[in-house]
């Protein structure tokens, strides 16, 4: 009963860190697409700030993420649309 038990966990975690990984592919994604042409490619971007930066910066609708791109309004509009706050942000943050 336990070797059942321990075989159901393994392939439980697999697949948790399978989805995770698809998420951080995605995120991966929505960056290079919207962010890269300012920031980089994902390594130099993510490395702009520390994961507790990034937390703040998409907190509270990304709030500081959009106090940052203050005047830019390509970005702006990207970061307050349905698509970002719903979805991309939280992938992306993954990512990053």
């Amino acid at each position: 009963m336990a070797l059942k038990s321990s075989i159901a966990i393994l392939f439980i975690s697999i697949f948790v860190l399978n989805l995770i990984g698809a998420e951080e592919k995605k995120g991966q994604r929505y960056y290079l697409k919207h962010c890269k042409e300012c920031h980089g490619f994902g390594k130099r971007g993510g490395n702009l700030a520390t994961m507790e930066d990034w937390d703040n910066y998409f907190k509270d609708g990304a709030k500081e993420l959009k106090a940052m791109h203050e005047g830019q309004k390509r970005v702006i509009e990207y970061l307050n649309s349905k698509k970002f706050l719903q979805k991309e942000s939280k992938r992306m943050l993954i990512f990053l």
